[in-house]
């Protein structure tokens, strides 16, 4: 049988060029599992081959798609599905299926899994493969071929006639080591600096946004060390990948295990960096010092809010003191972090908010580079005790604080619309004390201070001594003159506000104003930055300086920007004491690597 495996896309609708293809580490582990001489399998990733120009990411993206997967001859397409995108898979399949209707089409991941019975009645989806899809891929490739009946088989959801059948969910798989390697050959992984490794599954946590411990099951299992330290050296040996990204929800879930496999890659002489995630609060001196030296260089921490109160409303428990200590002791054993937030919790007020934001700042203030935080608007996941409880205040507004099929969904109003239980990622919950216009345009004005002027923003905040008063002074403006006349009113919120947040700040730091010469300088110097790095747009100048690697500008400071950034970190207050320092700055492009055609 010849197997089409197609990855979720993960599209940036902002900027389909700049997607980042991932290593579809579960489809790759459905392939390992299957007999290779019997089948012929191959990876469709159709995130890459938007970024590499081979479909456009537009109105006829879906089309495109199936004419790409219907061109490969397949005879059983598997489709691999999470909450965002699913209105992307599901057209996909409805024009592969129009164009070729004897080709299967088979779902598996966490929303075909939740959402089975609703998906088939609605959608030509022929089968869906629930919770862990190993075994029963497996099961159903041979039953197909053998032309046996489905029934027998767990963990299976299909059609039969007009009935929608469900047969008994399958057990977890208790050893994970039984599992075969993934199929690691099947994806161009010369292409990708880093790849996934499986370490364990399940969580014992029960935080009300999240469906993971619901889909991998409450108890964590782990693989052996030895088995995660043969797919590591695998993949450095033989894929050369430069570095593992783990990808495990909480690695450091046992404290014990953790060690000892950090006490196994420093004996094994194992010299490849690796990331990972994890609670913030699943860390401690001891555990960070033998991370480190055993090769992590990058952890990311989900901590969602700075306010307690949410905290303990959302089940996370984390207690926020905790958080800046055990961020302070990741820096000091030079490991980086990304810290992810979180706003829009159905219950969360104002203050909660500025105590995130307080929470936000006061990290960027411990790790000098942009990437440290991530600031998310709430979207309700399927099967999440936090949409159970609001099924009543679920509403549609087409904003979606995450890139990926953000810009598309609204072409599928509709759709989405007639479908709420199917595509819940796209909707959000009504708050009780906090206006959703204004949480989206918090959201909006911290992401666009955030690539334009990081540093410079940071200072007036810290100044303010509120978080909000910046974003509250933008938000008036912008809703004075909320679209400028280059800009379509139906383009997406952050496009719109670009062009309103790029004239508020110009006037914010300029010489003279209300902040001191030296922030002012550091705003120019930061937006210059942004401009070569592309923030607002490439432009042909730009494009052809970076190829010959010349300067694209230089600008004269009265006073070292990199200085101010260095002050406004250890006290921002010492800035207005800040000493004339006349310099230079030359503003290089740096050339992109070229990677070649990826999928």
């Amino acid at each position: 049988m010849k197997i089409g495996l197609v990855p979720q896309v993960i599209v940036n609708a902002l900027h389909p060029s700049n997607s980042v293809p991932y290593v579809p580490l579960g489809l790759l582990s459905l392939a390992g599992a299957l007999d290779r001489r019997r089948h012929t399998v191959d990876i469709v990733d159709l995130t890459a081959a938007v970024k590499d120009g081979r479909i456009p990411y537009d109105r006829d993206f879906e089309s495109a798609a199936a004419r790409l997967i219907h061109s490969r001859g397949f005879d059983l397409v598997g489709f691999s599905t999470f909450s965002a995108g699913y209105h992307h898979t599901l057209k996909i399949v409805q024009a592969l299926k129009a164009r070729a209707p004897s080709t299967l089409c088979v779902l598996g991941g966490p929303q075909a899994s939740f959402c089975d019975e609703e998906t088939l009645a609605s959608f030509p989806v022929d089968l869906i493969v629930r919770g862990e899809g190993e075994w029963t891929f497996e099961e159903l490739l041979e039953a197909l071929e053998d032309d046996r009946g489905l029934d027998p088989i767990q963990g299976l959801s299909f059609r039969r006639g007009e009935r929608i059948l469900r047969t008994p969910d399958r057990p977890l798989v208790q050893d994970l080591d039984t599992l075969a390697l993934p199929a690691f050959d099947l994806y161009p992984l010369k292409h990708h600096p880093k790849a996934a490794v499986e370490a364990t599954r399940g969580c014992p946590y029960h935080c009300v946004y999240c469906a993971t411990s619901n889909y991998w099951g409450h108890r964590v299992r782990h693989k052996s060390i030895d088995r995660i330290y043969s797919e590591m050296v695998l993949l450095s040996d033989t894929y050369d990948v430069e570095y593992i990204s783990f990808a495990d929800d909480t690695f450091t879930i046992n404290r014990k295990w953790t060690l000892a496999f950090c006490r196994h890659l420093v004996a094994r002489g194992y010299r490849k960096p690796w990331l990972c995630s994890t609670r913030i609060d699943a860390v401690d001196d001891e555990l960070l010092a033998a991370m480190a030296q055993a090769g992590c260089g990058h952890i990311f921490y989900g901590i969602e809010s700075g306010s307690e109160r949410v905290q303990k409303a959302i089940r996370k428990n984390i207690r926020i003191g905790r958080v800046v200590d055990n961020l302070r002791k990741t820096a000091s054993q030079g490991i980086s972090v990304t810290a992810s937030l979180m706003m829009g919790f159905p219950d969360e007020t104002e203050e909660d908010l500025k105590q995130t934001l307080q929470l936000r700042n006061r990290i960027q203030l411990i790790f000098p580079y942009k990437q440290a935080i991530q600031i998310h608007v709430l979207s309700p996941d399927v099967n999440t005790q936090i949409t159970l409880e609001n099924q009543d205040r679920l509403r549609y507004d087409g904003f979606h604080s995450d890139g990926s099929g953000g810009e598309l969904a609204r072409y599928d109003r509709e759709m989405i619309l007639a479908h709420r239980d199917l595509f819940m990622a796209y909707y959000y919950i009504e708050m009780t004390h906090l206006d959703r216009e204004f949480v989206k345009l918090v959201h909006t004005f911290l992401s666009t201070a955030q690539v334009i002027c990081y540093w410079s923003s940071l200072y007036v905040m810290l100044r303010d001594g509120d978080p909000l008063r910046m974003a509250k002074r933008w938000i008036e403006a912008y809703r004075s003159h909320p679209v400028s006349g280059d800009v379509s009113p139906e383009a997406p919120l952050l496009l719109r506000a670009v062009p309103s947040a790029t004239r508020f700040f110009a006037s914010l730091f300029r010489m003279g104003g209300d902040v001191p010469a030296p922030v002012s300088e550091l705003y120019q110097h930061e937006f210059e930055m942004m401009r070569i790095k592309g923030g607002l747009a490439i432009d042909t100048a730009i494009r052809q300086k970076a190829a010959e690697h010349r300067a694209f500008s230089h600008r004269q400071f009265a006073y070292d920007p990199r200085e101010t950034i260095a002050l406004i970190r250890e006290d921002y207050r010492k800035v207005r004491t800040q000493r004339l320092k006349p310099t230079r700055i030359d503003y290089v492009p740096r050339r992109r690597p070229q990677t070649g055609r990826r999928g």
